[in-house]
């Protein structure tokens, strides 16, 4: 069970961080989705343990959430301006 929890712990932000760098090559979005999640799960933990609020089930739940705000803006936007078709065309 501590594997498979530590595997959704690195895996959750890799996988959010994975949608924002689209631009570069495979290896290149690996590694920085890597080095991201490592990121994002030291810092948590750092934070945490200043604050004094550490605890497994709070770090999972953070990282988490975290995850999930870094992965929500990447969600398909529509542009204005091909949705308005031919009728909406100004001239």
């Amino acid at each position: 069970m501590t594997l498979l929890l530590l595997a959704l712990l690195f895996v959750a932000p890799g996988a959010a961080f994975w949608t924002l760098v689209r631009n570069l090559d495979p290896i290149g979005r690996l590694v920085a989705a890597a080095a991201a999640s490592i990121v994002t799960v030291a810092c948590t933990a750092q934070l945490m343990l200043m604050t004094g609020t550490w605890s497994p089930r709070a770090g999972l739940a953070a990282v988490l959430l975290i995850s999930t705000l870094v992965a929500v803006p990447r969600l398909p936007l529509r542009d204005r301006s091909r949705s308005r078709g031919p009728r909406g065309r100004r001239g």
